[in-house]
């Protein structure tokens, strides 16, 4: 997967939290208390941790997971010190889930101008993720 992230395009066309909200219709709200919904949205559209959390409120992460997440949020943020990123772990440990599927989500999200690049060893993998992708970033279930 290969991120570019164009920092001055960001700083311009940074979205609303209502613009986020909305790119969000396959959030987990209903496992949210109405009470927590707002605060949930708001951590989501400010960091990748709260977007995951929302996405999937009751996972339990692994402590390499949460430090895939946050580094992950850095490269959104142009904190990483790199325009890409390269992921290497076995296999079942949730990098395509973060990596491939969530993060280029909420990375579209925050900026609809920004794009993603999401390759495979194999065609129908890359078919299937780009589903999923825009699976989360059109659902109407909210």
């Amino acid at each position: 997967m290969l991120i570019k992230n164009h920092r001055k395009d960001a700083i311009k066309s940074r979205i609303t939290l209502e613009q986020f909200a909305m790119a969000m219709k396959h959030a987990n709200l209903e496992n949210v208390p109405p009470e927590k919904r707002k605060a949930a949205v708001i951590d989501a559209s400010e960091s990748f941790r709260g977007f995951v959390k929302l996405m999937q409120p009751n996972w339990e992460l692994a402590s390499f997971q949460e430090e895939l997440i946050d580094v992950l949020d850095n490269l959104e943020k142009g904190e990483l010190g790199a325009d890409n990123l390269l992921i290497t772990m076995p296999p079942r440990h949730a990098k395509s889930t973060f990596g491939t599927i969530y993060f280029p989500s909420y990375f579209m999200a925050r900026n609809p101008s920004r794009y993603v690049m999401s390759c495979s060893y194999n065609s129908q993998l890359a078919t299937d993720f780009g589903r999923q992708i825009r699976g989360v970033v059109e659902d109407k279930a909210i």
